[in-house]
């Protein structure tokens, strides 16, 4: 598989240890760059992560990826900000996303590098849900989408009230 990947040094570390012995990685230096070689001819797959582009660089290139029609897989962090993007991009169709230190382990790597093409339920799932759950407050967005990734998923609502960072019983509470 041939990867693009525009991704911080740290990132794009971890992806090149977890990707299988006839796996390629070639790190894009910008998001222009990234543009010009996503393409099918050139790219089996896109590893991208939101957070390290601007506003505009961010536009230009997920419009751009969903031109190209080579998959894209968002590996990004909890953060408010990445998490809007990676809301947003689950509405125009990206369908796989990694979260660093949630599930962002060797085997979870491969096995969504692997399954780029065709989308696991859950992914199904986000991409329908996420101009929903992209209205909720960021501590709320934060709890909710780790739930379509393979990490750990809350069972029961205090487990949904801490990873939201709030009491339990406060959101019924008026």
């Amino acid at each position: 598989m041939r990867i693009l990947a525009l991704l911080p040094d740290a990132s794009l570390r971890i992806l090149q240890r977890c990707i299988g012995p006839r796996d390629i990685v070639v790190g894009a230096d910008s998001a222009e760059a990234l543009v010009h070689a996503a393409s099918p001819r050139t790219a089996d797959a896109v590893v991208i992560d939101p957070q390290v582009l601007g506003e505009s660089e961010w536009s230009d290139v997920r419009a751009a990826l969903r031109l190209s029609r080579v998959p894209v897989l968002l590996y990004s962090s909890l953060e408010p900000g990445a998490l809007r993007r990676v809301l947003a991009a689950a509405a125009y169709g990206t369908r796989e996303v990694l979260f660093r230190g949630v599930d962002d382990d060797p085997a979870a790597m491969r096995q969504r590098l692997a399954s780029l093409g065709r989308s696991a339920p859950p992914a199904l799932l986000l991409t329908c849900l996420a101009t929903h759950i992209e209205q909720l407050p960021s501590d709320l967005q934060r709890a909710t989408v780790p739930m379509f990734c393979s990490g750990p998923v809350p069972r029961w609502a205090n487990d949904v009230a801490r990873a939201a960072h709030c009491a339990a019983g406060a959101a019924t509470a008026s």
